[in-house]
Formats: structure tokens, C-alpha cells, sequence
């Protein structure tokens, strides 16, 4: 039989009071340091992803721009050609429309003296026509281009002067007879066409408009011999001089404009607010921009811009309890906003919009002053002066598209990134992304 091993009960006793700390079930780690070292995790997260964020915007900002000016030199190219062809075509047409005003001019003359010689017996208007005649064939520059019709009366005012009824000789013994008969021609003297007034009348510069219209009147007597639709030709010249892309080169101009706001407020550098408990962090903000801007160009690429702007952005503050509830806490925060751009423009006119149009890149700083808000649902909570700083100083850059609707109004479609850079850690980050628009009115400077 076995022997049986006997404890001494007090023994037993001695020994669970000497190890009752190694029974214990041991106190879990503060729920405090857990939440703290989760939200720090979730922070990190959220700056990580704010960065991602703000890399691939920046990379598709960059894109955007390349590929806006890259189509638009592409544009430009093109509007230098069609402008090129486009002053030939000009320059051929004017010149044609002085032959034809001066050539129908003499026209006029030579319907009246071969009406008069018609219709008149009197020796006197025969020679003059004849010697008109004569004096047309001499000038080189217009009898090659006269119309012979062989018609007679009037009709033959078109015929070259070889065609006209009699040869030299002949009007030689008319005006031999003419002599004999003792006629004077001194009252008469200034009423002929000679060559030299031809040659004046191929001197004379005549207005560019006034020819449009004048062709325009006389289309069906020189039957349009080159083609052109006058009257199309005329609206498309005029309303290409009345929008050249010069216009828009130098001169003040203002408006209105207004933008909607995304404001990245915490989602890289605040960390969260110790508080008995909660825990608090800050989401971004979203909001409108509006107000007066202004500018003056130096020339067709170099200009400036300002104004005055109220940028509203409303926010939300999350707050965390141990137990991880969540509440959000709603606050707005107004801000006056003058920037101080830098603009570079490449204007031009668009022949498919039919307007002058052109790109603005723009660059500078920005202040902005915190001027109110709403802070009701977080006053209690913490001090927001030690987050919110009245005084803010930034860069700016972003990229315009303009286009001239009508006379100098300009309709403006913007693209900006605004960048505030905290003055210690316990200030908020702030960056805004907008996009907008604005309608300008450009006054030109007096050439």
C-alpha cells in the first residue's frame, strides 16, 4: 500500500500568500495611450495619403499645363500661317480693288465722251473722243486689260482703243479739218483725260473699307472678275480688324470672379488635441471665393492682377471619446484675401471660335486675414487662437483661359493652388485648390 503524501494546511496557505502576485490577472495598458497610439497611426495614414494626394495633383497640374501649351503653340503656329496668307490674300485684294476703282473711273469718262460723240454731230466731241482714245492706247497699263464688247452706242465703252472706229491717219486729217475750221479747244482743254491723269489716278491711295463698298456697288458692271463673294468678304475683314489680337495687348482691366474652394486644414501636420475625454482632430474644409479683382498689362505677354476676395470655408472637427464614438463638431472660419499675381499671357485669335482669345499662367503671393467665423460648437473646447492665426502670408500660382465674348467684356475660366505656411507647429497647414471663373472688362491703352 502507498504511502500517501500529507500537506501541512498552513504550509498550503504560507505559500498562495507569498505568490498572490503571480496569480493576479494583470490591469490592461491604459485605454488613453491605445487611443493615442492609434490615432497617431491614423494620422500617419492620413499624412501618407495627403501626400499621395498632393503628388499626383501636382503631377496632373503639371500634365495639364504641358499639354494646354502645347496645343495652344500648336494653335498659335497655325494662326501665324492662316495670318500670313491671310495678309497676302489682304494686300492681292487691295490691290486689285485700286485697279478696279481706277479702272472703272475711267470707265465713266469714256461712257461720257463716247455718248457725247454719238449723240452729237459737232466735229469738236468727235475729236476729243478720238484723242482720248489715242491716249489710252498709249498708256500700257490699262489697254491690256480693257473688255471689247462690239457693241455700239454706249456699249462700247469696254473696247481697247485699237478697236476703236478710225486709224491714226484718219484722225489726223480730222483734226486738220478741225483746224482749218479755226475751232478752239481752250474751253475744253480741262475736261479731257490724258495720260498723266491716268497716272494719277493709279496714284491715288484710297481707303481700304471705302474699296470694299465701292467694289460691292459695282460688282454686276466688272461682272466680279475674280470671284469673290464682296459683301462676306467685307463682314469677315471688319470683324477680323475689330478683334485683332492686338487689341488685346496692352490696358487696364476688372471684374468680378467667383471660385469654389477644397482647403486641406489638418490632413498633414496638426496633431490631435489631448482632452479628459475626447480626442479631436480636424477634416478639410470646402467653401466659395468671390469678389473684385484688377490688373494692368504692359504689353501683349507681361501683366499684373490684385483684388479683393472673401474666402468662406466651413470645417469639422472630429471628436473621439475612450469608447471610440465619434461626433463631429461643425465650425466656419472668413478670411479677406488680396493676392499679388504675376502674369504671363499668349493671346491670339481663334478662327474657329471666331474671337480673340489666350492662355494666362499667373504667379505671386498671397495675405489673408482671418476676419470671423463661427466657433460655437468648439469654443469650449479648446482656445482656437492657438490654431487659427489672424495674419497669413502664402505663394499662389495657377493658369486663366480667356476669351472675348463681346467688344472688351472677357469671360475667364481659372485654376489656382494657394499655399500657407505655418509659423510653428501649433498653427494649422492650409493649403487651398480652386477653380472658377470671372468676367472682365479690358479698356485698351491709347496707341
Amino acid at each position: 500500500m502507498s504511502k500517501e503524501k500529507s500537506y501541512d494546511k498552513n504550509n498550503m496557505d504560507r505559500f498562495f500568500k507569498d505568490n498572490l502576485e503571480d496569480f493576479r490577472v494583470k490591469p490592461e495598458k491604459d485605454v488613453w495611450s491605445k487611443i493615442e497610439h492609434d490615432l497617431d497611426t491614423i494620422d500617419a495614414r492620413k499624412k501618407m495619403l495627403m501626400q499621395r494626394r498632393f503628388y499626383r495633383s501636382a503631377i496632373a497640374i503639371l500634365l495639364l499645363v504641358f499639354s494646354i501649351q502645347s496645343s495652344y503653340l500648336l494653335h498659335q503656329n497655325t494662326i501665324l500661317s492662316n495670318s500670313e496668307t491671310e495678309i497676302e490674300s489682304t494686300a492681292l485684294h487691295k490691290d486689285s480693288y485700286k485697279f478696279l476703282t481706277n479702272f472703272s473711273a475711267l470707265i465713266n469718262k469714256l461712257e461720257f465722251y463716247n455718248t457725247q460723240a454719238n449723240n452729237s454731230s459737232d466735229i469738236q466731241h468727235i475729236a476729243q473722243f478720238e484723242s482720248l482714245t489715242n491716249s489710252f492706247e498709249a498708256d500700257n497699263s490699262y489697254s491690256s486689260m480693257t473688255k471689247n464688247t462690239g457693241e455700239s452706242g454706249s456699249n462700247q465703252s469696254y473696247r481697247p482703243a485699237s478697236s476703236v472706229s478710225g486709224t491714226t491717219e484718219e484722225n489726223q486729217k480730222i483734226s486738220e479739218a478741225v483746224n482749218s475750221e479755226g475751232t478752239d479747244f481752250s474751253n475744253t482743254e480741262s475736261s479731257m483725260l490724258t495720260t498723266s491723269d491716268l497716272q494719277l489716278l493709279g496714284e491715288q491711295e484710297l481707303n481700304f473699307d471705302e474699296n470694299f463698298d465701292f467694289l460691292a456697288s459695282i460688282n454686276k458692271l466688272v461682272d466680279n472678275p475674280f470671284g469673290l463673294d464682296l459683301e462676306s468678304e467685307n463682314r469677315r475683314i471688319r470683324k477680323l480688324q475689330n478683334n485683332a489680337p492686338a487689341e488685346y495687348s496692352k490696358g487696364l482691366h476688372f471684374g468680378v470672379g467667383i471660385q469654389s474652394v477644397r482647403n486641406s486644414l489638418n490632413e498633414i501636420s496638426l496633431p490631435a488635441v489631448a482632452e479628459s475625454d475626447y480626442k479631436y482632430s480636424f477634416n478639410s474644409g470646402t467653401g466659395l471665393k468671390y469678389g473684385f479683382n484688377f490688373g494692368y498689362d504692359f504689353n501683349s505677354n507681361f501683366g499684373v492682377e490684385s483684388g479683393f476676395f472673401l474666402n468662406t470655408l466651413n470645417y469639422s472637427l472630429d471628436a473621439t471619446s475612450k469608447n471610440w464614438n465619434y461626433t463631429d463638431r461643425n465650425f466656419r472660419l472668413d478670411y479677406l484675401e488680396i493676392p499679388l499675381l504675376f502674369r504671363y499671357k499668349m493671346s491670339g485669335y481663334s478662327y474657329a471660335l471666331n474671337q480673340t482669345h489666350g492662355v494666362t499662367f499667373t504667379a505671386g503671393i498671397l495675405y489673408k486675414k482671418l476676419i470671423g467665423g463661427i466657433f460655437e460648437e468648439i469654443k469650449n473646447i479648446f482656445n482656437q487662437s492657438l490654431f487659427f492665426q489672424e495674419h497669413n502670408y502664402g505663394l499662389a500660382g495657377g493658369v486663366q483661359y480667356d476669351i472675348f465674348i463681346v467688344n472688351n467684356l472677357i469671360l475667364g475660366f481659372n485654376m489656382r493652388i494657394d499655399t500657407y505656411a505655418p509659423y510653428s507647429n501649433r498653427y494649422l497647414y492650409n493649403m487651398n485648390f480652386s477653380g472658377g471663373a470671372s468676367l472682365r472688362y479690358f479698356i485698351p491703352a491709347k496707341k
